[in-house]
């Protein structure tokens, strides 16, 4: 059969035409639409040119109409969900669906109907049609189905397929028995108007649909509006998005928190969140008022995001994490789901002439007001990238004000590289605080501390951007990024700069000012000194003076670019060397010093306990710092300041003097001489002074303090002198100490509240100072105060305070002539000497055991150990010392230089256990299982437990830069319960708290100070995993 497809498009197009007019308007609804714009309307078309034989099928036609009316837009609505779902096509066969629906309508109707209408079914399902339906499909509304993109096109494309290939079949198969003409009318007709009202349907579902990803947003943007830690004194915003206005007053302990939620809107009526869904019903007057409860378009117009505005927890609240929270306003309309029966919330239709955005922003804004306390203000970081994408997206909230209004405490605020920022920092606050560290690392930042209101800008790509705007006053410490090029300026107040590693320029502000710069800069930074300012501190927290050599006033860096420091009047005449200080992260400071008509830095302070932090390999001692200086090549100022803990320094170097102040709390000190410089101490009330020496010469000069209730003691014991004079001039009194290896001299300034002052000779022999002047004030000459007994010259004298193990030879002069050795004990330990003898032959020893050959020599004394002059003698020996026992209760404080001789402290008190503070204690931390412990090290036999004593294993660095160890036991530390546990070890390691009943009363909160950092005892043999260490066997 051949057909001419083209023409019978264009007729079917001419015919469908003659009703796009009414059937697109979509003003009729789903049942009205498909009874008149369908079926009546194309039957009185028919009628009008019918003729007999036609006419009886006519009528039938137009008593289908009847049933249509009331069947076929129900029926087409239960199908629905089969035409406006993705697989409807593939899973509905419209021909099938017609015609088992109008075998249905047979079966209601009279005879001559209903078999006219089994006859249209029949034919509905003919092979033939399928046939037709596959070569019509390729000049059918298929195009338009595959074009659509929307859901709306979709749905009108898939029924307009469906219903045209029908129709276009029922067409062709009249050819074969005309009278189908009739049925193809009517469902072409039927087609047309079900193509509008699934578009019409469909836009309502998709609108609905769409306004449910809108409230979706809404609903997740009001979770978590708020999160607070008071325990931590955090207040975290980030997860706010639909709140706008926030306002935070941080100024009582009870924080005032206010907001505008988001809210859904009517065009008419507004927002109504006090009324019910029924009372929005009947103010708008939709739908009918027996309708079910399930049919009412839910949270219309009464719903706002969040529903309540959270209460912040009582509390002292030091970080504001804030979002970007904006209130939206959600406009929307209801309409009528015919597939669903319910009202529901849609957006407006773009052709609306009501039509309105679904979410308008209303207010964008955030104000913090903060107390008493320090406050720290973190935006979240939008713009975290310099990439295009990254800016276009945080240009979007570039409208977004911030309002922060700091208080006494001050305040830190760190933007999130968008918006408009209005800082008002308090002027009494000491620190106000901008930092531009949420920027991207790389971000060249450019800010002026003097302007009030500026734009920070970004380049991309050739093009500035502006990021955000800041308007700001009483800022005074501003803080640049990561590692861009920073250009700072500052205002009229004390600033501070923090400096990036990219290096830049700063331009410094009036008063006082800092900057404090990394380590490793990429570019150059030059600083420029305003004429106006008063001072200029330069601090490298990540460079040691060994990477830094100064040029004038400029730092050559060994480990990254250089600082050049340039002054706007370089001629000018400073009043003080104050103007300018840099300072190291080991601890020292460095000050101009004018020579000539040049400014050169040089070494003015140290803090030794940071220099022994960063260098704890080296020699800690001024002496040995000053040596260390001179090996690098650094001048010293007219005076060279050594802070050492509660105790500092002096040095002069035109005088080569180092004098020592003496702390008013402390009872004990130690002072090495040394030949390179004289030692002054200036003192204070009830101390002791023990004096030691490092060369065989050595000079001090002691002025006492003067407090007769508490006497002062200067200790020479530790000299181990052979003879000691004495000789006045004026208030002074001038020892000369003879020892083994040379002479010490010893000026005592005095005053007359100072004469009960004590002189230590030896362990057993000492004199009030009243009675050594009573002995020179007569006397022009000096007079012997203290001499031994009997002299003996030694061969070889041996300092074995320090050591721990000896070897030494010595030659033999003459057979006749004994060979002596003097084994020199200095220290406040007694020392235990084990010999072997590998040549010569013993003859007598003081103190001497044969069996095994040890000799002990005690405190501040010396043993001499006699040999036959027939042979030479060579000979080793081991050194140690007996533990240190400490019996005593209160506060016992162990100076460096005695823990360090011992390798034991027993702790064995008679009452309460003491607090023991190591002086000066540096715990060295041994890595485990590769990985560094933050807590104390563990490793075998880091605790051991012995009937009822406890051991503690520590470990330090010599001076030596050598691992040692020292060992704290404390006796009868644990109760006879401890006896009933297999591995006491393992308990006591693994229980944070153990049973306080298997620990002595005594010994219950008692505290052990490793330098300044106190450790409870139970912290320190408490670990978090015991497979971690392995314990000693």
């Amino acid at each position: 059969m051949s057909i001419d497809v083209p023409e019978i498009v264009h007729s079917f197009k001419h015919v469908t035409q003659m009703f796009s007019g009414i059937t697109d308007s979509g003003i009729f609804d789903f049942d009205i639409g498909l009874s008149i714009a369908g079926i009546v309307q194309y039957s009185r078309l028919l009628e009008q040119k019918g003729t007999g034989e036609i006419l009886s099928h006519l009528n039938a036609v137009i008593d289908i109409k009847q049933l249509a009316e009331s069947t076929l837009g129900s029926m087409i609505q239960v199908a629905g969900n089969k035409f406006f779902n993705p697989d409807g096509l593939q899973a509905f066969r419209m021909e099938t669906w017609l015609a088992n629906n109008l075998r249905k309508a047979a079966s209601h109707s009279g005879v001559t109907l209903a078999q006219a209408l089994n006859s249209c079914a029949r034919i509905l399902e003919l092979p033939i049609l399928e046939t037709i339906t596959g070569v019509w499909g390729l000049y059918s509304s298929i195009s338009e189905l595959q074009q659509a993109r929307h859901h709306t096109e979709i749905m009108s494309a898939r029924v307009r397929v469906a219903f045209d290939s029908i129709s276009l079949s029922l067409t062709f198969a009249s050819i074969a028995f005309p009278p189908l003409i009739v049925a193809a009318g009517p469902v072409a007709a039927v087609g047309m108007g079900a193509v509008s009202i699934a578009h019409n349907v469909a836009s309502k579902e998709e609108r609905h649909q769409q306004w449910m990803k809108y409230r979706q947003f809404l609903i997740d943007g009001s979770r978590n509006i708020m999160t607070a830690d008071p325990e931590n004194g955090i207040i975290d915003f980030s997860g706010n998005y639909v709140m706008g206005e926030l306002y935070l007053d941080l100024r009582d302990a009870k924080p005032v928190l206010k907001g505008r939620p988001s809210f859904n809107s009517n065009r008419k009526i507004g927002s109504c969140p006090e009324l019910n869904d029924w009372q929005i019903r009947q103010r708008l007057g939709y739908g009918y008022s027996f309708m079910p409860a399930s049919s009412l378009a839910r949270g219309y117009a009464n719903t706002q995001w969040p529903a309540h505005i959270p209460l912040i927890p009582e509390g002292e609240y030091s970080t504001v994490i804030v979002g970007y929270g904006r209130q939206f306003r959600a406009n929307t309309e209801i309409e009528y789901l015919s597939n669903s029966l319910v009202w529901r919330e849609v957006i407006y239709s773009p052709d609306s002439r009501y039509a309105l955005p679904p979410l308008e922003v209303l207010n964008q804004q955030c104000t913090v007001i903060c107390g008493k306390n320090k406050t720290t203000i973190i935006p979240v970081r939008i713009l975290n990238e310099l990439t295009p994408e990254r800016i276009r997206y945080a240009r979007t909230f570039k409208d977004y004000t911030f309002t922060f209004i700091g208080g006494d405490g001050g305040i830190t605020v760190q933007p999130g590289g968008v918006g408009i920022y209005k800082i008002d920092a308090s002027p009494v606050a000491e620190d106000n605080v901008l930092s531009f560290r949420g920027l991207p690392d790389s971000f060249e930042l450019i800010f002026d501390l003097s302007l009030e209101t500026q734009t920070v800008m970004t380049n991309i790509n050739g093009e500035e951007l502006p990021v955000m705007t800041i308007s700001q006053s009483g800022i005074n410490t501003i803080i640049g990024s990561l590692s861009g090029r920073n250009r700072l300026k500052g205002n009229s107040l004390n600033n501070t700069f923090h400096t990036g590693h990219g290096g830049g320029e700063i331009y410094s502000g009036g008063g006082n000012n800092r900057y404090i710069i990394p380590g490793k800069l990429t570019s150059p930074l030059s600083i420029h000194l305003d004429d106006d300012s008063a001072r200029h501190e330069i601090i490298l927290p990540e460079n040691d003076l060994s990477h830094i050599r100064a040029d004038g006033i400029h730092l050559r860096m060994s480990n990254g670019e250089d600082i050049t420091v340039q002054e706007v009047s370089p001629n000018r005449e400073h009043s003080t060397s104050e103007w300018l200080k840099v300072y190291t992260n080991d601890g020292f400071m460095l000050s101009p010093v004018r020579e000539g008509k040049q400014t050169i830095l040089k070494i003015s302070l140290c803090d030794v306990q940071r220099w022994k932090g960063c260098h704890p390999e080296r020699d800690s001692t001024p002496e040995g710092i000053l040596a260390v200086l001179h090996d690098w090549g650094w001048g010293l100022d007219q005076e060279v300041v050594f802070h050492s803990g509660n105790m500092s320094a002096r040095y002069i170097p035109a005088a080569r003097n180092l004098c020592w102040q003496v702390s008013v709390d402390s009872s004990e000190v130690t002072f090495t001489g040394h030949s390179s410089c004289k030692t002054t101490i200036y003192g204070s009330s009830g101390t002791r002074y023990n004096l030691r020496t490092y060369d065989a010469n050595s000079a001090f000069c002691i002025e006492l303090y003067g407090d007769s209730n508490r006497p002062e003691i200067v200790d020479l014991r530790e000299l181990i002198p052979g003879k000691v004079t004495a000789e006045r001039d004026g208030n002074t009194l001038k020892l000369t100490v003879h020892h083994s290896e040379g002479i010490v001299s010893v000026d005592i300034v005095y005053n007359d509240n100072s004469t009960e002052t004590w002189v230590y000779f030896s362990p057993s022999e000492m004199i009030k100072l009243k009675d050594i002047i009573g002995l020179t004030e007569s006397n022009h000459h000096s007079v012997i105060l203290y001499q031994t007994t009997t002299e003996i010259s030694a061969n070889k004298v041996l300092r074995i305070d320090n050591l721990s193990s000896i070897t030494t030879f010595i030659p033999s002069i003459s057979k006749d002539k004994e060979i002596i050795l003097c084994l020199e004990n200095s220290g406040w330990t007694e020392k235990n000497v084990k010999l072997s003898l590998l040549s010569g032959k013993l003859k007598d020893a003081i103190n001497l055991h044969k069996e095994p050959l040890s000799i002990n020599v005690k405190p501040s004394s010396v043993e001499y150990v006699i040999f036959s002059g027939e042979e030479n003698v060579s000979l080793t020996g081991e050194i140690s010392t007996p533990p240190l026992f400490i019996t005593s209760s209160g506060i016992v404080s162990v100076p460096e230089y005695r823990w360090r001789s011992v390798e034991q402290i027993i702790i064995s008190p008679v009452n309460d256990a003491p607090t023991v503070k190591l002086i000066d204690f540096i715990r060295y931390e041994l890595p485990l299982s590769n990985e560094k412990e933050s807590g104390v090290m563990y490793h075998p036999g880091f605790i051991r437990i012995h009937n009822h004593d406890l051991t503690i294993k520590f470990f330090y660095l010599s001076e030596k830069n050598v691992v040692r160890t020292l060992d704290i036991t404390l006796r009868n530390y644990f109760t006879k319960r401890i006896d009933d546990i297999s591995e006491p070890e393992k308990m006591i390691a693994t229980t944070p708290l153990p049973d306080s009943r298997l620990i002595r009363q005594k010994y219950h909160w008692r505290l052990i100070y490793m330098g300044d950092t106190p450790l409870s005892i139970i912290g320190l043999v408490s670990v978090r995993n015991y497979s971690k260490y392995r314990m000693k066997n």
